[in-house]
């Protein structure tokens, strides 16, 4: 589980400091930012392993937060926080619901995917650009 945790939290975390970068969070805010993104995580973890009797491991949007590193510019941070905690929402209503399973049964795999690899295209081709002036990374 502590492996898991790792390499999920340190993968999306580049990705996370680009969009709080974006939004124009300093040094202080960007720490706050991901030491409750942190906590959230870990509670929630901790709170659905016990209630499924299982471990369950909660994590944030990968291709979400990428889609907001696209579309932060010129939103303020408390329009953003807004944004999290309405999409956070609905999210929480389609699966309370099951609105989304039922959903998901009509979207093709394949569409799911490509979709996915459209939002993280950019990161993937700037990681490549980045060899132009650091080639050891």
């Amino acid at each position: 589980g502590l492996v898991a945790v790792l390499v999920g939290y340190a993968s999306s975390v580049a990705i996370i400091l680009q969009a709080l970068d974006v939004a124009g969070l300093d040094a202080a805010q960007t720490g706050g930012w991901l030491m409750m993104l942190g906590i959230g995580m870990g509670v929630t973890t901790i709170g659905l392993s016990l209630w499924y009797k299982m471990p369950v491991l909660t994590a944030w949007s990968t291709p979400g937060i990428a889609l907001l590193v696209t579309s932060l510019s010129g939103v303020t941070i408390n329009e953003a926080v807004g944004v999290f905690i309405f999409a956070s929402g609905l999210m929480f209503l389609c699966g309370v619901t099951g609105i989304f399973a039922r959903l998901m049964n009509y979207i093709p795999r394949v569409l799911a995917s490509a979709m996915l690899a459209g939002i993280l295209l950019r990161f993937g081709l700037t990681a490549f650009g980045a060899l132009n002036t650091s080639f050891v990374l």
